[in-house]
């Protein structure tokens, strides 16, 4: 695997009189009405590229290897630990929204846990690719400024299952598996001392997005 890889408002509503109440409880009906269809658009980060979490690692070579390509050419596959049971994919020369980028795969027992892509993110990019996960998931969770690598956002949803937007290390999403989180985890620390497991046990079921 290449080394590049990679909250609700409540309201309270007060009634001192019945006159007052009706004319309030119009109002916050609409708010809530608002609110709850913001929430419904918000996406659940329960797949990468289109691939749920738990796809085979022979589902994602079948879809997205094809004849004409060249093993180390065009893609690359690895065992990056027979103990651990994790492997990868690594699909080159892709093309993603307007940059170019490799994209990888990673699978614990063959099964899809972990993407990313292989982009650099710097200070002139941050910002967009930032807001653009952000406008399909929500605000992030956690957003830290640089310790000398670079900034870093992460975004967890309901389900624990996170995107980490990082100028060290690139674009990934990942399952809320702890084999893949301790997997991450030192890097995360290394480059942005973010403790992302202590993160995700604090991070509750009312917090995501």
């Amino acid at each position: 695997m290449k080394k590049g890889l990679l909250i609700t408002k409540r309201i309270a509503v007060l009634l001192s009189c019945i006159i007052l109440a009706f004319p309030s409880i119009g109002v916050y009906a609409s708010e809530d009405k608002a609110t709850a269809k913001k929430e419904s658009e918000i996406s659940q980060i329960d797949s990468f590229r289109g691939y749920a979490w738990g796809t085979s690692s022979e589902d994602v070579r079948k879809e997205e290897i094809t004849t004409e390509m060249k093993s180390g050419t065009d893609y690359q596959s690895n065992i990056l630990s027979s103990e651990s049971k994790l492997s990868t994919l690594t699909i080159y020369n892709r093309q993603i929204d307007k940059y170019d980028a490799s994209v990888e795969y990673l699978f614990l027992d063959n099964q899809l846990v972990c993407g990313g892509y292989e982009i650099t993110i710097d200070d002139s990019n941050y910002s967009d690719i930032c807001a653009g996960i952000t406008e399909k998931y929500g605000d992030p969770y956690i957003e830290k400024p640089t310790i000398g690598w670079g900034r870093c956002s992460v975004w967890i949803d309901d389900g624990k299952n996170a995107i980490m937007a990082s100028e060290a290390i690139g674009l990934i999403y990942f399952q809320n598996n702890d084999t893949i989180i301790d997997f991450l985890a030192d890097n995360i620390q290394k480059f942005h001392g973010i403790d992302i497991k202590n993160n995700f046990q604090e991070t509750t079921s009312s917090v995501g997005y």
